[in-house]
C-alpha cells in the first residue's frame, strides 16, 4: 500500500511546451512530467485511490499493475525528496 501524499504548498503547477512541470517556488527546483508522470500527478491532485489507478493505468499505458504500482512509488518518492510533495 503507498503512503498517503499532499502536495506541499510552495509548488506551481505549470504547462511548458505541452508538458506538464512542477516548480518548487521555495527551492527553484523544477520538475518535467512525461505523459505518465503527467497522469499520476493527475490522480493525486483526485486524491485518487492508488490501487484503482493502478488498474486503470495498466489498460491506458499497457504496463502490468505491479510494476506500475512500483513505478508510482519510485515516482512519488522522488517528488517528496525534491519538497513537491509531503506525507500527509
Amino acid at each position: 500500500m503507498m503512503m498517503q501524499m499532499k502536495v506541499a504548498d510552495h509548488v506551481q503547477t505549470v504547462n511548458l511546451d505541452n508538458q506538464m512541470t512542477l516548480v518548487n517556488t521555495e527551492s527553484g527546483v523544477v520538475a518535467r512530467l512525461n505523459e505518465m508522470g503527467g497522469w499520476v500527478w493527475s490522480r493525486l491532485k483526485q486524491n485518487a485511490s492508488w490501487d484503482n489507478a493502478a488498474k486503470e493505468a495498466e489498460e491506458q499505458f499497457g504496463v502490468t499493475e505491479e510494476i506500475l504500482k512500483q513505478d508510482i512509488d519510485t515516482f512519488l518518492n522522488q517528488l517528496v525528496k525534491i519538497g513537491i510533495l509531503k506525507p500527509k
